[in-house]
């Protein structure tokens, strides 16, 4: 509501992503913009008003080695099949 924007800087080397068509798929699904449910509403530092923030994740610099784990159980346990 106040347009602030905040950010967190956190160092990975292994990102999880889940089982889509191609990697590609998975990254552009893995990067998209998403927003807090209304249920689930942020709180905003500047402002201190709950909102349905929309938040997304960014790579700022590359590790040396980056590990691409894909997600290949659902959470109820059961494997997918999915041929990627």
């Amino acid at each position: 509501n106040c347009n602030h924007d905040s950010k967190t800087y956190k160092p990975f080397s292994v990102l999880s992503l889940g089982c889509e068509a191609t990697l590609l798929n998975s990254l552009d699904i893995h990067f998209e913009v998403n927003q807090f449910d209304s249920e689930n509403k942020y709180k905003c530092e500047e402002c201190q008003v709950k909102t349905r923030a929309k938040f997304y994740q960014t790579v700022c610099s590359l590790p040396e080695v980056l590990v691409f784990h894909i997600k290949r159980f659902e959470g109820s346990g059961k494997k997918i099949t999915t041929f990627l």
